[in-house]
Order: C-alpha cells, then structure tokens, then sequence
C-alpha cells in the first residue's frame, strides 16, 4: 500500500488520480487550494486544504507520504508571469521542500508533450530529442522539468502525456456540446496525433509510481495509436447519435477568431480557450511521440480503445449534467 499525496486534486486530471489510488488501496491525500471546487472528488474526506507557497504546511503534509504526484499547473493563462508563478515558481518552491525531507519519496511530475514541442518531419518525438516547445504553457513546463533534473535529490519522474480526455474535462467537453448542437467543427487541414484517456493515463502513473525503472526519466504517453485529428470528432457524432453539419475551419480564419476571444478575455481577465498562443499548437505538423521507452522499461502495452472511452465521457458529461 502506497502513502500517496496528489496536488491540483481538484482538476480533472488530479481527480482522476485520487479515484485510482483509492481503488487501488492506497492511503491518499488529496491536495488543493483553499476554496477550490471540489465537485471532482467522491470522497470529501480525503481532501486537504494548503498554501502550495506554505513550506512548513507542505513538509508536514509530505512527512508520512512515499509518493508525491504533482499536477497543479495553468494549462492557459493571459501573460508569462502567470505560468511563471504556478508552473514554475511552484515546481521550485516543492523541489525545496522534498530535498528538506528526512525520508526517500518519489516525486512524480506531471509535464506535457508541449514541453517538448513537435517531431521533426517524418518521425516521431522521442524524450532524448532537443526541446522545442512552441508556447508560454509548453515553455513554462520545460523550465519546470529543468529545475526538478538540477535540483530535486528524491527521486523523480517526468511524465509527458499528450493530449488528455475523459469524465470532468472541459476543453474536450466543446465538442460534445458542438455536437449536441447538430454541428461538427475541424480547423484545417487533417494531421496525425495522439491522445490518452484520463483512465490510461493514471494506468501509465500507477506504472511508474515508486517504481526504480521510472527514476530520473521522462516518458511520453499516450494510448499506443496514431490518429488523424477528425477521428476524435468522429466518435463524438458516432457516440451521440444526432444528424450533424460537418464543416472545416480554415487556420488562417483562426486569427480573427483568437483576436476577438482574447479581447473578452481582457474584459473578464480570464485565459481563453482559442488564443494567439494556442494558434501555434493548432498550426504545428507533427505531434506524433514514441512510447516504446515506457514499453521498454515501464512494460507499459495500452489497448487503445477511443470509441469506448469517449461513450463513457459522454455518459459522465450528462449524468453530472455538463451537456
């Protein structure tokens, strides 16, 4: 049984984590900011209120715990300042904490494709390839796994999921209310690229976790299979059943329509879904990673299924009354 402790345990992607350690029979804390949402988690109990700047709260936190997974970040955000203070001055501020521990603990970091940024042309990104990431986001993640590479003394893992869907995600949840709307949206022209369910995704860090093959390693995952972008799109409409209007956006109209979205995100001082800084993600060529370091040393061999995942999103979204 692992002690395990899970910050942004409010998100989807924290959340999803504390459902798999628990029933798995692990001993979790389920870490959040003060006031934070807690329509995630299942079992209130669990939950601990902290100030990730507090280091004396988080030592006492940490001081029983053998594995700590950290997954608070902004995955959007208005300037480089705001990534800056919780993607990377916070990764700073708990490398401290854990070099301060007594005790050995594994400290799991949850990072993105983006910090590696696109493949070169023909093949796929491997963890031993240059970074390149093309955002403030994918920036911000990389200067994070550098500062854990030079200073974290624990043992560490830096996991580099692709892009993550399931139950309590809200990006991915557009789609379902496009599609529930009888239109079917794609922007541009159809590339390749992975995905991974939140339920694979945390198999893939049950794998890693206090494992020593995992140890001072970064790993890309995803679900094991290449997908054309409109794949996704179409298991949605397929899943959903309705009569839907395929039509394909153009990336050059993506611009204006980024102008306009970052011009109310002004007005409310909220990051936005469609922005200048995502435009450069949606106009890369090649997202495809290689998974076959997890194969080799994680003995990770996912069984993609995307239609069956994405029907179980769909029940989430209207039992928890999202769509």
């Amino acid at each position: 049984m692992k002690r395990v402790a899970i910050t942004g345990a409010n998100g989807f992607i924290g959340s999803s984590l504390v459902k798999s350690f628990t029933n798995s029979g692990d001993t979790v804390k389920a870490l959040m900011r003060k006031n934070s949402s807690q329509e995630l988690i299942d079992d209130k109990s669990l939950i601990i209120e902290i100030d990730y700047t507090d280091k004396t709260a988080l030592t006492a936190v940490l001081s029983d715990c053998d594995l700590l997974i950290h997954t608070a970040a902004l995955t959007k955000a208005r300037t480089w300042n705001e990534f800056q203070r919780t993607n990377i001055d916070l990764v700073e501020t708990i490398v401290e904490v854990l070099n301060s521990l007594e005790h050995t603990i594994h400290f799991i970091f949850l990072s993105s494709q983006a910090a590696g940024g696109m493949a070169e042309k023909g093949r796929l990104a491997k963890e031993c390839d240059i970074p390149k990431p093309l955002t403030w986001y994918g920036k911000s993640k990389l200067v994070a796994e550098q500062i854990i590479k030079d200073k974290c003394s624990q043992p560490w893992t830096i996991i580099r999921p692709v892009s993550v869907y399931g139950p309590g995600e809200k990006d991915f949840l557009q789609y379902f209310k496009m599609v529930k709307k009888h239109l079917g949206l794609s922007i541009g022209k159809q590339k390749l690229v992975n995905f991974i369910s939140a339920d694979e995704l945390c198999d893939f860090i049950q794998l890693a976790s206090l494992n020593p093959k995992a140890y001072r390693e970064v790993f890309f995952a995803h679900d094991g299979k290449a997908y054309f972008q409109e794949d996704f799109l179409d298991a949605v409409i397929e899943v959903m059943q309705g009569t839907t209007f395929r039509m394909s956006l153009q990336e050059m109209l993506l611009y204006p329509v980024a102008a306009v979205s970052e011009l109310f995100g002004a007005i409310k001082k909220k990051p936005t879904l469609i922005n200048f800084q995502k435009i450069k993600e949606f106009k890369g060529e090649n997202w495809l990673c290689s998974i076959e370091k997890a194969r080799r040393l994680l003995d990770y061999h996912p069984q993609a299924n995307l239609k069956k995942n994405i029907s179980d999103t769909y029940k989430w979204y209207k039992e928890h009354q999202w769509l």
